[in-house]
C-alpha cells in the first residue's frame, strides 16, 4: 500500500496496483520501492513546476518583485508572525519617542518618522527574505528519492537549511508513506491538484503495462479489486 499525506480519491490507483502487484514478475516490496519513488519523483516535479517563479532558479526573484510593486505604488503583504513582532517593537518605539522631555526641533521630528520607516522597512525585509529562501521549499520536501537508498526500510527525513524536517519518505512491511511538512503544501495541492495527478499518471501507466503485457482491461480489474 502506498499512502500520500494530502487525502485524494485511491480507489482508482489502488485497485490498478493491486492489478499490477498480482501480474508483475516482481515481489510487492520491490513494487512498493520502484512506486514510492515514481511518485516522489512526480510530486518533487509537479512542486517545483508550481513554485513561486516557476521552473529554475531566482536568485533575486523576490526583491525583483518588491521592486515591480513598489513601481506602481503597491505595498508588501508582511505574514502575521511578523505583523505581530512588527507591532510590538512599533508600540515599544513610539513609547520611546513620547518619553523625550520637552518640544522636539523640526530635525528631531523628521529623524523619529525615519524611525518608524525604518523599522517598518526591516520588516518588509525580512518578509522578502523569507520568501525568497521558501521558493522551492514544497518541491525540496519530497528529494529524499535521491539520496535515500534503494530498499532502505524506515524513515527518511529531508532537511532544510536550518535543519528543520520538511518531509519524509516512510516504508514498512507493506506499506510506503510519502509526506511533505513544508508550510503550504496542502494548500498548494488544493489549488493545483498536484497529489491527484501523480496518483493518475502512476495509474494509467499501470493500467497500459496490464493492458499491452497481460491483455487486462482495467475496468473489469477494477470491479475485482472494488469487490
Amino acid at each position: 500500500m502506498i499512502t500520500v499525506a494530502v487525502s485524494v480519491d485511491m480507489a482508482r490507483f489502488n485497485a490498478a496496483l493491486a492489478q499490477y502487484m498480482a501480474k508483475t514478475s516482481k515481489t510487492p516490496a520491490e513494487v512498493l520501492e520502484k512506486k514510492g519513488r515514481d511518485l516522489g519523483i512526480r510530486l518533487f516535479n509537479g512542486f517545483r513546476d508550481r513554485k513561486w517563479g516557476g521552473v529554475g532558479k531566482h536568485p533575486r526573484l523576490a526583491r525583483a518583485e518588491l521592486a515591480a510593486r513598489t513601481a506602481t505604488g503597491r505595498g508588501t503583504r508582511v505574514r502575521a508572525s511578523l505583523m505581530a513582532e512588527y507591532l510590538s517593537q512599533r508600540t515599544a518605539l513610539r513609547s520611546a519617542l513620547k518619553s523625550f522631555v520637552g518640544p522636539k526641533t523640526d530635525q528631531q521630528k523628521v529623524s523619529d518618522i525615519k524611525k518608524k520607516v525604518s523599522l517598518w522597512q526591516s520588516f518588509v525585509g525580512k518578509e522578502i527574505g523569507l520568501r525568497q529562501r521558501g521558493i522551492g521549499a514544497l518541491a525540496a520536501s519530497f528529494l529524499w528519492y535521491r539520496s535515500r537508498s534503494n530498499n532502505a526500510v524506515g524513515t527518511y527525513y529531508v532537511k532544510n537549511r536550518n535543519g528543520v524536517n520538511i518531509g519524509f519518505a516512510d516504508r514498512g512491511d507493506g506499506y510506503f508513506r510519502v509526506v511533505s511538512d513544508a508550510d503550504g503544501a496542502a494548500l498548494v495541492d488544493s489549488r493545483y491538484g498536484i497529489v491527484a495527478t501523480a496518483l493518475t499518471g502512476m495509474a494509467d501507466d499501470m493500467i497500459q503495462y496490464l493492458r499491452e503485457r497481460h491483455g487486462i482491461i482495467f475496468q473489469e480489474a477494477f470491479k475485482e479489486a472494488a469487490a
